[in-house]
């Protein structure tokens, strides 16, 4: 086995959910369908990796932050949107086992966190890594041997393009840039006003904000042309408010940061390859166009449990 597989389970469940209304009796199954398809195109394009599928638990940022993603609880269509994701999510999961595919959560951790574990844990063992997600978070991640790729709009981006594809050399700098523009998904204010355009500089110029905290405290210092006109807002970022609300960003979005509570009731849903559940449950859903084509669809999983005999053996 070459490594690990790290699939983002609402990621590809959200954006399977605003695809094309499906039903099965009043139920809508669209979120099912697509995901279990994105799950097969995943697998095939990254054959031998050993994939396991990550879910969010309430996340323990809510308890340091509470304005942390408050405004996805303020659009009535999209808390309605959710409500019927969540309807489906026990039948992607079912079937997901029923597939071979292994399942992780821990209820007070985010499947990002649970990324930023695994990865660093396969690196520790010498395993490769993929990515499979949607959230850019997950960018931070990305180094030699861990690469990020987006299945809904099929972006991948390695240690090599890196600078190229984000605009930072490095994803600690992209983590660090992040922190300096704030992030309006999470309802994360950035520091000072210090956006898109200054934070790539910044990194950019000095390396670091560690580095330039210490560059600016040299006796006659300069900034680089291209940041003057961000001066007022640089200098007010050396405050100490500055630089407390950049250590708190850094906190709440570092997939690897020792702040964070030790996971709770983790666990690890093993999936067993099962032909005939699996049918079933396609049966139930009406999946036809599934089930018409039924043993060339379930090759690529059935090949994964074989991989995972293997390796027990």
């Amino acid at each position: 086995m070459p490594g690990i597989m790290l699939i983002d389970g609402n990621s590809l469940g959200f954006a399977a959910q605003s695809t094309s209304k499906l039903t099965a009796g009043e139920m809508e199954v669209q979120a099912i369908f697509h995901f279990l398809k994105s799950l097969r195109i995943t697998l095939l394009g990254y054959s031998g990796f050993k994939p396991i599928v990550l879910w969010d638990g309430r996340s323990w940022r809510y308890d340091h932050f509470a304005g942390y993603k408050a405004k996805r609880k303020e659009d009535p269509k999209a808390i309605a949107e959710k409500e019927r994701y969540k309807a489906q999510k026990p039948w992607i999961a079912r079937a997901t086992r029923t597939l071979g595919v292994n399942q992780m959560m821990a209820i007070n951790w985010e499947a990002d966190d649970l990324a930023g574990l695994l990865t660093s844990k396969a690196r520790s063992r010498g395993d490769s890594v993929v990515l499979i997600s949607g959230d850019k978070d997950w960018l931070q991640l990305v180094e030699p041997g861990v690469l990020w790729f987006d299945p809904i709009r099929e972006v991948k981006i390695t240690y090599r393009d890196f600078q190229t594809q984000t605009g930072y050399v490095n994803g600690r700098a992209f983590l660090q840039g992040k922190a300096l523009k704030g992030d309006s998904s999470d309802c994360i204010p950035g520091v000072g006003g210090i956006g898109d355009k200054a934070a790539p500089i910044l990194l950019e110029k000095f390396g670091s904000v560690e580095k330039f905290w210490a560059a600016a405290e040299t006796p006659g210092f300069e900034l680089p042309e291209e940041l003057a006109r961000y001066r007022k807002k640089l200098t007010e970022f050396c405050a100490p408010e500055g630089r407390d609300r950049f250590a708190f960003n850094m906190m709440l979005m570092d997939l690897k940061t020792a702040e964070r509570p030790k996971p709770e009731r983790l666990t690890l849903d093993k999936g067993a390859f099962d032909r005939a559940a699996f049918r079933s449950i396609c049966e139930d859903l009406s999946f036809h166009s599934l089930l018409r084509d039924l043993d060339n669809f379930c090759a690529a999983f059935n090949n994964n449990q074989r991989d995972k005999d293997n390796e027990a053996a």
